[in-house]
C-alpha cells in the first residue's frame, strides 16, 4: 500500500523433481518457462506460488488477486469477503485494472491465446471477453474518463476497449464517434440492426 503497510503476503516455494516434476509438467500452476525447462530435460525446478498480480481499486474498497490456478479473487477490504470471478478463465491472469469507479475489473488472461476479460466487481460476472490477437505480453490500464480500458504491449501497440456500465453511455459514445448517421454496415457491426 502507499503507506508501506502490507495487507497480505503469501508465497510458497516448492522444489519439484522425479515423478512430481513429470506430473507437474501439464499443470496450469507452472509458468510457460517452467514447462519449457521440463520439456528440455530439467531434473529439478523451484516453483514460487502466490498471486501473479495484485491490484487495489482507486476507491480503496477492493483488492483483486490473479492466482496461478487461473482464478481471480476480488476481496472486499472492509469485510474480508472473497468473491471469485465467474466464467472460465481463458488463461492465467497476467495483469489487472479496476475501472475509475471500482465497479469493473479488467483482466489480461494469457493461455492458449490472450484475451481481455471485463468483470463486474459486485457479482464477479464476466461482462465481455475480447481477444488480443496481435498484442505481445499486453498490460491493461483503465481509461480515466471511465469509458473502458486500454491494453499496451511491449512493442508499444495500444488498443482501446470501450466498456460501458450504462446503455446511455454507449449511445453517447457512438454519437460522439459517429456524428453522421450510421451506414447500414456500421449498424450491423454494432449489432444495432
Amino acid at each position: 500500500l502507499p503507506d508501506g503497510n502490507i495487507i497480505a503476503n503469501q508465497i510458497v516455494t516448492i522444489r519439484l523433481s522425479g515423478e512430481a516434476l513429470k506430473a507437474a509438467a501439464q499443470s496450469p500452476l507452472l509458468s510457460d518457462e517452467d514447462r519449457a525447462n521440463i520439456r528440455q530435460g530439467a531434473k529439478e525446478i523451484e516453483v514460487r506460488l502466490g498471486a501473479n498480480r495484485i491490484c487495489l481499486s482507486a476507491d480503496g474498497r477492493h483488492i483483486a488477486l490473479a492466482m496461478p490456478d487461473r482464478t481471480v479473487q476480488i476481496i472486499d477490504i472492509a469485510t474480508g469477503a472473497v468473491r471469485r470471478t465467474k466464467g472460465a478463465q481463458r488463461g492465467v491472469g497476467n495483469d489487472l485494472a479496476f475501472s475509475p469507479n471500482g465497479e469493473l475489473l479488467a483482466v489480461v488472461e494469457m493461455g492458449e491465446y490472450t484475451a481481455l476479460g471485463v468483470y463486474e466487481v459486485s457479482t464477479g460476472d464476466r461482462l465481455i471477453s475480447v481477444l488480443l490477437r496481435n498484442q505481445v505480453s499486453p498490460r491493461v490500464q483503465r481509461l480515466f474518463n471511465g469509458e473502458g480500458f486500454a491494453t499496451i504491449d511491449r512493442t508499444g501497440t495500444i488498443q482501446v476497449h470501450p466498456v460501458f456500465e450504462r446503455a446511455a453511455d454507449l449511445i453517447a459514445y457512438l454519437a460522439h464517434e459517429f456524428p453522421d448517421p450510421l451506414t447500414a454496415e456500421q449498424r450491423r457491426v454494432y449489432f444495432i440492426e
